[in-house]
C-alpha cells in the first residue's frame, strides 16, 4: 500500500488500520522468521526423503524433532502436514488389498446358466459366495447361500479352511421355507459370540452389495 501511496507516511497508515508502528515491524519480523523456518523444514524433509523416500509424515516428524530443536523451530504435526501438502510432499498411504479372487487358473470354467433366467419369486435361484473374516487365530471363511429374489441368507457356514466342506455345510443348512432367522449356534463352527455374529451379518451385507453392483454379472431381475 505504501508503494501505491508513497506520499502517505507509515505512521498514518498504521493509525488508519489501528495498529502501532512496533506491531507493524513485529509482524514483518514474524513473517520473515516463519518463512525462514519453513524453508529450513523443507530442506530437512528433502534430505530425509532421499534416504527414506516412503517415510510417512507422522514418523517423519519424530525424525525431524531433534534437528528442529537444534534450529530453534517449533512445528506441530498439523503444521507439518499443511506445509508438506502445500508443497506436494505428502506420501499417499497405500491401501492393502487382499486378493481373494484369481480368474487365471487351469480349472474348468462353467458356463453362465442363469444368463437368460427371469426370476419371479423366491426359492427359484440361490447364489453363493465365500468371504473371509479375520479372527485372532487368523482367517475364517464364511460360505453364504442367498436367495436371489428375496435377498435373504438361506444358508451359511463358517469354516477354518477353504475346503469344500464349508460350502457343503452351508448348502445343507439352507432354509427352504419360512422366514430367515440365523440361530446363535451352528453345528459347523460351534457357539457364536455376539461380536462374531455381528461381523457375520456385516460381511454378508457387504458380500451381497458387491454381488449386486458387480458389472460383470448379469442382472437377476
Amino acid at each position: 500500500m505504501r508503494q501505491s501511496h508513497p506520499h502517505i507516511s507509515l505512521g498514518d497508515l498504521c493509525a488508519l488500520f489501528g495498529v502501532t508502528r512496533q506491531a507493524y515491524y513485529d509482524a514483518i519480523r514474524y513473517a520473515e522468521k516463519t518463512t525462514i523456518a519453513k524453508m529450513v523444514v523443507l530442506t530437512l524433509v528433502k534430505e530425509i526423503r532421499i534416504q527414506m523416500p516412503l517415510l510417512w509424515t507422522r514418523k517423519l516428524l519424530h525424525v525431524l524433532e531433534p534437528r528442529l530443536i537444534e534450529h530453534g523451530i517449533k512445528m506441530g504435526r498439523d503444521q507439518l502436514f499443511n506445509l508438506l501438502r502445500f508443497h506436494g510432499l505428502l506420501i499417499r498411504r497405500r491401501k492393502r488389498i487382499v486378493r481373494t479372487t484369481d480368474s487365471n487358473h487351469i480349472f474348468k470354467r462353467y458356463p453362465n446358466l442363469i444368463k437368460e433366467l427371469i426370476i419371479t419369486g423366491p426359492e427359484q435361484l440361490w447364489v453363493s459366495d465365500i468371504t473371509y473374516i479375520r479372527t485372532v487365530q487368523g482367517f475364517s471363511y464364511l460360505s453364504l447361500i442367498t436367495d436371489a429374489y428375496s435377498r435373504k441368507i438361506v444358508g451359511y457356514a463358517l469354516h477354518p479352511t477353504l475346503e469344500a466342506t464349508g460350502c457343503l455345510r452351508a448348502w445343507r443348512w439352507r432354509y427352504l421355507t419360512g422366514s430367515m432367522c440365523l440361530p446363535s449356534t451352528h453345528p459347523s463352527f460351534g457357539p457364536w459370540d455376539p461380536v462374531l455374529l455381528q461381523r457375520v451379518y456385516r460381511n454378508a451385507s457387504t458380500l451381497w452389495s458387491r454381488y449386486k453392483h458387480d458389472p460383470k454379472r448379469q442382472s437377476l431381475r
